[in-house]
């Protein structure tokens, strides 16, 4: 994979080039002029350059080569979420680069590349375009300022009366242009701007306009770069043969019962499996499937899908260990959290004249399902090691594979290729870590690492198996008097050992359990820890996935008790909250909510607020007994500033068709401590035929731009089990659909 840098330090090439480096900080852009030539930070794992000193060479974000080709480092691992080249248009559209000409590059680790707002180099929480988007603005003005100087100081004008158009310095004046390859040399040896002046928003050419992702035509042709598709001089692969059991370990293998078989170069055991190296991986994975092993698996003999469910319901009824999750103030700034009245809300629940209800909702542990099983390229020497990976955290794996081959954080190079979808599967590092050891025990070798699809969906880091009970109550004119959600589950941050407080909840789990967009009085949520040893991580929307479920489940619920139209209801709900107010009354337009449906159909509708945006969803379908045809689906979105339509459609579609697996068929079974899943006939992903059709709205505003690759996800599942009450009457708590016996179909344009 070849990158800025790998071509900056190449110097016998006689052209020309521009370079701007930037390390970004947590207040700002700090724009750096590295003349021509720009080189890695130092780092160390002990004490990482969070904010660099001025002056110390940075990656570059920009090169400009004499021809006019304009190449941009995308700082961010492009997992399918559209980053690859949005975060390249902001540099793109301030620097008035020809789009047409500009290549973009996947970055490696690096935290001249840090997300500002956590000086980390990773992807996850719907955060690039949030964080990124001002300094690369000004990435992109500096530039232009520069090659403006440069042509003002040629043509001996003043720089006030240039301007710049698809990669060209104009002065109308004279009718004069030239391009910007033709200025690099020139401007790489100005000073940059401290504070470059931002583009009018109006005159920007890129933002907001229907772009075709770079990425799409390689994809499309095979000519993209995935993991798998590294190919180095003398590679080997590497296949494994591992432990079924979610906590199994090695305990003896037989070497020889597979080492003399042509192409098998090494036999690596690891924690829990053994690697087979050999000259392809076919014939390693065959080895693999061959090769005389034992392992221990008595640790979870006793573990199983069923157990697990009912230490979860016993633990949601533990009222001791509950962990109170404070109220947000609505527009504290700083965010403020307060205790809720419990007092006040017990006693409004226990009020005789008061209609009452107390539900109860569930949803399973959850794959990931990448279409790209785990994958990495590592290799290893004595004073080096080289790492490929489609990952979501690369800074951290580059400081994991300085650990493993104990060499300096310098002598490790980890370059981020494209990832065959995350959801949050690729922030884990155990295929780094094995490929790493793989590597060193075949060392000056590079070795491609490619788990199976079943090593896949059995050794996942899960979303975790949640319930939720709701207690609330309504008084005679339908207004709700009080609610008490309360949720239980495995604490993701715990098992992580990120969780910042014991006695505060896993805010990854807990958020959202009531909303926080509507007004609602006398409101106390809570969480309980459940004691697993299931391995868990993040997936897609995080805990929002099912509380989204739970809440606006609840939410419809309550509607139906107060004999009230369900968008009605929330719309009484949001008279203090207009962003999400607006997004509900244009969805109930989209959705021709009031418009009659025959007997049989119903519409349900659902609200998420989370990632800096709002989403609302309405679905329509109609039911014939246990059959359930998805007429429809309307989804109308707010995230602010939308920077390319088509990307932000295709995230909230592929967010939604991701939910709606979850909804109708997802589910990892367990049973004696080992996931009885395997591959996608017995949990399967829905397939282009199965999917509905999808009206996506982009209600535009001037809010503070917002994530869109998870916003999609919360709202599905509980929009269609409402829709499903519309036109049954059967209420619907437990997640998947298809495991209580209802059947499905979509109806096709």
């Amino acid at each position: 994979m070849s990158s800025v840098q790998d071509s900056a330090a190449d110097d016998t090439l006689p052209r020309r080039r521009f370079l701007v480096s930037v390390v970004v900080g947590a207040s700002g852009a700090l724009l750096l002029k590295e003349g021509v030539f720009a080189h890695e930070p130092a780092e160390t794992p002990a004490a990482p350059a969070k904010k660099p000193a001025a002056g110390s060479p940075f990656a570059a974000y920009v090169e400009i080569l004499a021809d006019g080709e304009v190449r941009i480092v995308s700082p961010q691992p492009e997992i399918g979420q559209g980053i690859f080249d949005t975060l390249a248009m902001i540099i793109a559209d301030e620097m008035d680069a020809d789009w047409d000409r500009v290549t973009v590059v996947l970055p490696h680790a690096n935290l001249a590349f840090a997300n500002p707002a956590n000086q980390r180099q990773r992807i996850g929480g719907s955060d690039s375009i949030v964080a990124y988007r001002e300094p690369l603005r000004q990435v992109g003005a500096a530039a232009r300022e520069m090659l403006i100087t440069a042509a003002a100081a040629r043509w001996n004008v003043a720089p006030e009366t240039l301007t710049t158009e698809r990669s060209r310095v104009l002065h109308a004046a004279s009718g004069r242009s030239i391009g910007f390859g033709e200025l690099a040399a020139e401007a790489a040896v100005l000073p940059v701007p401290a504070k470059p002046k931002l583009k009018d928003p109006s005159a920007l050419r890129l933002t907001g306009r229907r772009h075709v992702r770079k990425d799409t035509p390689s994809k499309v042709d095979g000519s993209a770069l995935f993991a798998v598709d590294v190919r180095e001089p003398g590679m080997l692969f590497a296949a494994l043969r591992r432990s079924q059991s979610l906590r199994g370990s090695l305990k003896s293998f037989n070497a020889a019962s597979v080492s003399s078989r042509k192409g098998v170069v090494a036999v690596v055991p690891l924690d829990d499996a053994v690697a087979i190296v050999a000259e392809s991986w076919w014939v390693a994975r065959q080895a693999a499937e061959a090769l005389e092993v034992e392992f221990d698996e008595s640790d979870l003999r006793g573990l199983s899908s069923a157990g697990l469910n009912a230490t979860i319901r016993r633990t949601l009824a533990d009222d001791a260990k509950a962990i109170e999750l404070p109220l947000a103030v609505a527009g504290s700034n700083p965010p403020k959290r307060v205790p809720a009245d419990r007092a006040a809300v017990e006693a409004a629940l226990q009020r005789a004249d008061a209609k009452k209800i107390d539900v109860y909702y569930e949803v399973p542990y959850l794959a990931h399902m990448t279409l790209e099983p785990q994958s990495c390229v590592a290799k290893v020497t004595a004073d080096s090691c080289h790492v490929w990976g489609g990952l979501q955290q690369p800074d951290f794996a580059r400081r994991l594979a300085a650990q493993l081959t104990k060499l300096p954080i310098e002598s490790v190079r980890v370059d981020v290729v494209f990832g065959g979808g995350g959801f949050g599967r690729r922030w884990e590092l155990d295929s780094v870590r094995q490929t790493v050891n793989i590597a060193r025990a075949v060392p000056g070798r590079a070795i491609n690492l490619i788990w199976t699809r079943e090593q896949d969906m059995q050794h996942d880091f899960y979303r975790p198996a949640h319930m939720a009970r709701y207690r609330a109550s309504i008084d005679r004119e339908g207004r709700i008097l009080a609610v008490h959600g309360r949720t239980a589950g495995q604490s993701l941050l715990g098992y992580k050992g990120m969780r910042p407080d014991p006695k505060m909840p896993d805010f990854s789990s807990a958020f959202g359990i009531i909303p926080v967009e509507y007004d609602m009085p006398n409101r106390w949520s809570d969480w309980v820890e459940v004691a697993a040893p299931v391995p868990v991580g993040f997936w897609r929307a995080v805990g929002a996935s099912q509380n989204g479920f739970f809440a606006e489940s609840m939410m419809d619920e309550l509607a139906h008790a107060a004999g009230r139209d369900p968008l009605e209801f929330r719309r009484g709900l949001l008279g203090k909250n207009p962003r999400a107010l607006a997004v509900l009354e244009r969805l109930a337009r989209e959705s021709n909510w009031s418009s009659p449906l025959p007997k049989g159909s119903g519409r349900g509708v659902a609200l998420s607020t989370g990632f800096g945006s709002i989403c609302g969803q309405v679905f329509e379908v109609s039911a014939k007994g246990s059959s359930i045809r998805i007429n429809r689906v309307t989804c109308v979105y707010d995230c602010g500033p939308v920077l390319n339509p088509s990307t932000v459609e295709a995230q909230l579609e592929g967010g939604i068709s991701y939910g709606l697996c979850a909804a109708l068929d997802g589910e990892i079974s367990i049973e004696g401590g080992k996931v009885q899943n395997s591959n996608f006939h017995d949990q399967s992903l829905l397939r282009i035929t199965e999917m509905p059709q999808i009206k996506v709205v982009l209600l535009e505003s001037e809010h503070r731009i917002g994530g869109v690759g998870e916003g999609g996800v919360p709202p599905v599942a509980a929009a269609l089990v409402n829709a499903i009450f519309a036109a049954t009457g059967k209420r619907y708590r437990s997640l998947p659909l298809r495991k209580v016996g209802l059947e499905f179909s979509v109806q096709r344009a």
